[in-house]
């Protein structure tokens, strides 16, 4: 995935598990891009910030996803936890012998509900089939978001969970390096490169410290780039 920006000489290119840092030290010019970015789709974002998936416009489904406040977290996004269902039900319907146990799990409680029911006169019935999406949405079924630890265990638990639910855009993260220490940092880029995730972050500051897995294009002050 590459982004080009029109203050940026360079075009940032996102590779699976390579994270991919720009520094904007200049205040002015770090709010432009932000904004940018949180605003990707509206009408004149285009003449400031284009995306591109090869040699083409990256289509809304493989479009960033921006996370202007890392401290909270999407997990909501609809291609993350709006997945959820469909993709355990994916698991299910490629293991037989858990499918079938199921489907007698289901019966039983059924039959435990009839048994229920001839307590009173009236004839009831199920007027739904029983399948693993309703039954999730109805349990509340989610990710464990280990928001009550530490916030390094939530953040792993989030790329995790981006995974897992097959996220093939690019994570865009505002900020983050404000929230974590250097082996945090580290932490999370061994994760990235684990989970072969594209995360792009956004830093207003310059780091001077150098991390083994990331790329990074500094623009300074003056608007130059290192």
């Amino acid at each position: 995935m590459r982004f080009v920006f029109n203050c940026v000489e360079t075009a940032i290119d996102v590779e699976a598990g390579v994270p991919r840092v720009l520094e904007v030290e200049n205040r002015r010019l770090y709010c432009r891009v932000c904004r940018a970015m949180a605003r990707l789709g509206e009408d004149g974002e285009r003449d400031y910030v284009n995306v591109w998936d090869g040699d083409e416009r990256a289509p809304a489904e493989r479009s960033p996803l921006v996370v202007g406040n890392p401290l909270a977290l999407p997990w909501e996004e609809k291609r993350l936890g709006g997945r959820l269902p469909a993709v355990m039900e994916s698991f299910l319907l490629e293991d037989e012998e858990l499918r079938q146990e199921i489907e007698v799990a289901g019966a039983r409680l059924r039959r435990v509900i009839d048994r229920a029911s001839f307590q009173i006169e009236g004839e009831y019935r199920f007027d739904l089939e029983w399948d693993l999406p309703r039954f999730l949405k109805a349990y509340a079924f989610s990710v464990d978001r280990s928001e009550h630890g530490a916030y390094i265990e939530s953040l792993i638990s989030f790329l995790d969970f981006a995974s897992d639910m097959g996220f093939k855009g690019v994570l865009v993260f505002m900020g983050l390096k404000n929230f974590l220490g250097e082996n945090e940092l580290n932490e999370v880029y061994e994760r990235i490169f684990f989970h072969d995730l594209k995360v792009l972050l956004l830093e207003r500051e310059h780091d001077l410290r150098s991390f083994e897995r990331e790329v990074k294009t500094y623009v300074n002050l003056q608007l130059l780039e290192e």
